[in-house]
């Protein structure tokens, strides 16, 4: 446990959350302005992307983009999109035709199947249109905290984390907070992607967090391309030598050491 300065002991999940509130103060505003000026030149453009995409649609996006480069999905997006112009209309076609749609990207009979129950699910429930409130959506069987929050901050332009792998890695490296064994277990690094957003232009920012990981912030970083290398924790602490198997976010001068995060896991647990 941390300490305050009366000396009683934080509890680890409120060190967390202030620890959390202390890294993301640091360079919180200076990160967002640099990424919204680098998005205006490297965003990347997917059809699923546009301003009045129907939200079924951006559902069913989500749900293909688990475990698929949103470059593989865009290449077959307009076969898809020939099959789900609504809950109802996905429902209509067959079995084998899904599966044909969806071969090329794999998991075809899985994802026929996930597709369709969620179709039917949402017609069931709520008579055919994808719920604009995080929690009905993730009762949906299929249909986890990240697929619910992406689309409807997607979809409905409402200010919810969106966290990926893409954005784990991110915060991981450039706050340097504990990265997480499993997303859906992590509150603080959820915390920190939604205390990330603006009020204004999060669902901008969301998109840029996502493209800055993916293109940028990779697992293998390009660092001589990055704009935040003057702040990022990562490479501030290892000028982006170090493999990032054998490097200690929270090492003896880390800013998660400082604000009470003493929960270290063991060496390997991390995904980033």
């Amino acid at each position: 446990m941390g300490r305050v300065q009366t000396g009683q002991a934080v509890p680890p999940l409120l060190g967390r959350a202030i620890g959390t509130a202390i890294l993301l103060s640091l360079t919180e505003s200076r990160f967002r302005r640099d990424l919204l000026d680098w998005s205006r030149d490297h965003s990347r453009n997917f059809p699923w992307r546009g301003g009045k995409t129907d939200p079924f649609l951006i559902l069913v996006a989500e749900i293909l983009l688990r475990k698929t480069r949103a470059e593989s999905v865009a290449r077959e997006w307009d076969s898809i999109i020939k099959l789900c112009g609504s809950p109802e209309e996905a429902l209509r076609h067959s079995e084998a035709e899904w599966e044909s749609a969806l071969r090329p990207l794999g998991l075809a009979k899985t994802r026929t199947r996930v597709i369709r129950e969620i179709s039917r699910e949402l017609l069931v429930r709520h008579m055919g249109s994808v719920p604009s409130s995080p929690e009905l959506l993730a009762r949906v069987p299929g249909i986890g905290p990240y697929i619910a929050n992406a689309t409807i901050a997607f979809a409905y332009d409402v200010k919810l984390p969106v966290l990926d792998v893409n954005v784990h890695r991110v915060l991981v490296r450039v706050f340097g907070m504990w990265p997480a064994q499993e997303l859906h277990k992590a509150p603080h690094l959820w915390a920190a992607a939604r205390e990330i957003l603006p009020e204004k232009g999060h669902r901008q920012l969301t998109l840029a967090l996502l493209d800055f990981g993916a293109s940028v912030c990779m697992a293998t970083p390009k660092c001589v391309a990055c704009f935040a290398r003057e702040y990022c924790h990562f490479y501030v602490t290892t000028n982006g030598t170090l493999s990032e198997k054998l490097w200690n976010p929270a090492g003896p001068n880390g800013p998660t050491d400082r604000a009470g995060f003493r929960e270290v896991p063991k060496h390997g647990q991390g995904e980033a």
